[in-house]
């Protein structure tokens, strides 16, 4: 669980285990992030969407077969779900009210928008052209579909946390009342990219798009710690990786 492990390392380690004994098999389960404030994740449900839409790019470029988020569901509402971690609210839905209805969290609307994304992908790999290392802020990965229909994705760990998150831990507040499903992260920073058209296409984790005027070539984004799915981008003819 990424409540307790990082998933960025946890791939680090595995691609070493690779090295040192060949390369293995790789299918993922039971991963996701909670939105209980009470296990000290410190995340809301808008959050929980980011980081496990990272999470997605992480493995995928590991090479992995299969991603299993946990779970479907909340398993807390009406004293359903015991132990001391009392499932901690990992679920795309709201358990089911007294009436029968599932309500969707962010993540429920940013998993479909994520399957839509990477329906036919062919190959997911780190976007060297701007990928930085461990202690850089911008994470680029560029993923190739089978209908050519190729895309970026990159976000900013400028903060390890969203802005309202770090703004309460630092002053001891409560955390800013926000919108369900608005993006908590408030502070950007600009990066350059080369455009491959006058105009690309960026669609953030709940499937909202906008286009972007690109001049003499380049194109400038606002990023943050919210993936954000980028069309249109010059990917240029880098070496492959294997």
């Amino acid at each position: 669980f990424a409540s307790l492990f990082s998933n960025e390392y946890a791939v680090v380690r595995w691609k070493r285990i690779c090295r040192r004994y060949g390369k293995k098999r790789l299918m993922f389960g039971e991963t996701g992030y909670p939105s209980n404030v009470h296990n000290k994740c410190e995340i809301d449900n808008r959050t929980v969407a980011d980081f496990n839409t990272r999470i997605a790019l992480f493995f995928l470029e590991a090479g992995a077969e299969m991603i299993n988020y946990y779970c479907l569901f909340d398993r807390t509402s009406f004293l359903v779900g015991t132990g001391n971690w009392n499932e901690n609210y990992f679920g795309a839905c709201y358990y089911s009210d007294l009436y029968g209805r599932y309500m969707p969290k962010p993540w429920a609307a940013a998993y479909a928008n994520l399957t839509r994304r990477m329906d036919g992908v062919k190959k997911c790999t780190f976007f060297d052209k701007y990928e930085e290392d461990e202690w850089g802020t911008l994470r680029a990965y560029k993923v190739e579909r089978e209908n050519g229909d190729d895309f970026a994705v990159f976000w900013s760990n400028i903060y390890k946390l969203p802005n309202t998150t770090a703004e309460g831990r630092a002053n001891n507040t409560e955390r800013i009342p926000m919108p369900l499903w608005e993006n908590r992260w408030k502070t950007t920073e600009t990066r350059e990219f080369d455009a491959m058209t006058d105009t690309v296409t960026v669609i953030d984790v709940m499937g909202n798009s906008k286009t972007i005027v690109a001049k003499d070539g380049k194109v400038q984004l606002e990023i943050s710690g919210s993936p954000i799915f980028v069309y249109g981008l010059d990917f240029g003819q880098e070496e492959d990786d294997e």
